[in-house]
């Protein structure tokens, strides 16, 4: 069984200036479980965070006739999570921040982005490698991507 409220909120600070927002609750749970599954009813369900959020404020402008600015920096809450890889694990909570400085002129566009500003490091699964051997007391993780800067060039044709 999952249910929960969303809400998503868009306000207009100034024409040019917008701040957006999102929230999500999860009720996730298992109503009935088969004996001998190592499962509950009432347990959570796996990988389903209770919650998440985001954040962003966003600038648009028209500079030099035609061409339009964008920068945005925004943000990502995902909750905590239970995995199971031998054995049940919590995988914390994490806040991940993006930003991007945006011109768009013509069939052109150029950015320039930072994704996870803070380098955080989240856990996201656990036990997800392909090993041969699986070894009980070696938990491994997969991880979200550490600090990344690039350029993005886009032509539309």
């Amino acid at each position: 069984e999952s249910y929960g409220p969303e809400l998503e909120i868009s306000y207009n600070l100034t024409p040019s200036l917008t701040l957006e927002g999102s929230f999500v609750h999860t009720h996730a749970t298992l109503t009935h479980a088969d004996p001998g599954t190592g499962f509950e009813a009432g347990q959570r369900i796996l990988n389903t965070p209770e919650y998440t959020e985001s954040t962003a404020i966003a600038y648009h402008q028209s500079i030099l006739g035609d061409a339009k600015l964008t920068a945005r920096i925004g943000n990502q809450l995902v909750g905590s999570v239970r995995d199971i890889s031998f054995s049940y694990v919590t995988l914390p909570s994490y806040d991940v921040v993006n930003a991007r400085v945006q011109l768009d002129k013509g069939s052109w566009s150029t950015a320039l982005y930072v994704n996870n500003l803070t380098d955080k490091h989240a856990e996201l699964s656990s036990n997800t490698t392909a090993v041969a051997l699986n070894i009980p007391s070696l938990i491994r993780f997969a991880t979200n991507q550490p600090l990344t800067i690039g350029i993005d060039l886009r032509h539309k044709f």
